[in-house]
């Protein structure tokens, strides 16, 4: 096994990848791509800053990222490997935090309504060229809790019903942590048949 570094001059933040995918990074210059097995170091992918939370599409032919547009924090979309040919946005007002779908035909965002913070889906077309059909609000992210940014908060089920939500409590001297429950089935079949 070659363990490569992938520690540059500084990585802000690194999408969704496996070794089956490039890896798409954002850096203090910003995005870089690193190809496992192909590559030694990551490679320069597109200038400017700052660019966050870079995610590659399933099917590897788009990159959704965060972006300062204007004052407003966005997420937008360029084809991958060539970035420079096209620049989609994606949602509609300040948001963060993109996720693809399994699929790749919905892209999942946190933005920002009066009420608070939600999931929003925006369904997509990407053939035979990348468009935004429609915006969904589809899960409530924050309603009286604080939120702090850094690191990834939420995710989407395979099937894309579902979200895996990480929530800070109203009361920040609460200590908390995450419960993790291996073969949970298991755990409650035997829970049941030893009830009867």
């Amino acid at each position: 096994m070659v363990i490569t570094p992938l520690a540059l001059d500084s990585v802000s933040s690194v999408g969704r990848w496996s070794l089956d995918q490039p890896i798409v990074m954002s850096t203090r210059t910003g995005l870089r791509v690193f190809r496992p097995g192909t590559d030694s170091v990551p490679a320069p992918l597109l200038a400017g800053v700052p660019l966050d939370n870079p995610t590659l599409s399933p099917d590897g032919h788009w990159v959704a990222f965060e972006a300062l547009v204007g004052e407003e924090q966005r997420i937008l979309a360029r084809p991958f490997p060539n970035m420079d040919s096209a620049l989609i946005p994606v949602s509609l007002g300040r948001s963060e935090d993109p996720r693809w779908s399994r699929d790749g035909r919905t892209l999942y965002y946190i933005a920002d309504f009066p009420e608070g913070r939600d999931v929003v889906a925006a369904h997509l077309r990407t053939t035979p060229t990348f468009e935004v059909v429609t915006h969904e609000r589809v899960a409530p992210f924050q309603r009286g809790y604080s939120w702090e940014t850094g690191g990834w908060m939420f995710d989407v089920a395979p099937g894309g019903n579902r979200f895996l939500i990480v929530r800070w409590r109203t009361d920040p001297t609460v200590l908390t942590g995450l419960v993790l429950v291996q073969n949970f089935v298991d755990e409650i079949r035997q829970k049941v048949e030893g009830d009867q």
